[in-house]
């Protein structure tokens, strides 16, 4: 297994490996089921389907379902809603309307 050198806060630099533990990655905590929140708080649906570094939110039968990034992911915590790093006004430039390739 690959390791590099990482400062451990106000201690030395030790040896760490490179995979980032998952408060770094806020989106590993984003599983089906997961409700889904703007940064300003307007819930947007749940996440239905989970694709590699992408997820699906899964809308009312009247709107259409879309998928998101990874990366448009704020916060996120077993158990809680995920919070996005945008606001609801926003949103419809993080959007992904068509399926993303398998990763």
């Amino acid at each position: 297994m690959a390791r590099i050198l990482q400062e451990k806060g106000p201690r030395s630099y030790g040896e760490a490996d490179i995979w980032p533990e998952k408060e770094s990655l806020p989106y590993l905590h984003v599983a089906v089921g997961t409700v889904v929140h703007t940064r300003d708080n307007h819930k947007i649906g749940v996440v239905s389907e989970v694709r590699g570094e992408h997820f699906k939110i899964k809308m009312p039968w009247w709107q259409h379902d879309y998928w998101l990034r990874s990366d448009s992911i704020h916060s996120a915590a077993p158990g809680e809603a995920a919070v996005l790093n945008v606001d609801k006004a926003r949103l419809d430039e993080v959007k992904i309307v068509d399926v993303p390739p398998v990763d």
